[in-house]
């Protein structure tokens, strides 16, 4: 019959465990936690949405 790993196994193992998963779990919040603006729908200008309205030139308004 084969004798149980000792302290030091677990140890090892849960160690590797930690190191592999810690990067791992930052990676996925890094990615999650982006702005959804990293990827523009297409047709649409970046950070439009935060620059100010350009007024109405009086040379492009030919309604009178």
């Amino acid at each position: 019959m084969p004798h149980p790993p000792d302290v030091s196994t677990a140890l090892v193992i849960l160690g590797m465990w930690v190191a592999l998963s810690v990067p791992l779990g930052l990676a996925v919040a890094w990615v999650l936690a982006r702005p959804a603006t990293a990827h523009p729908a297409p047709g649409t200008v970046p950070g439009a949405e935060t620059r100010a309205p350009l007024a109405p030139s009086p040379e492009r308004n030919h309604t009178r």
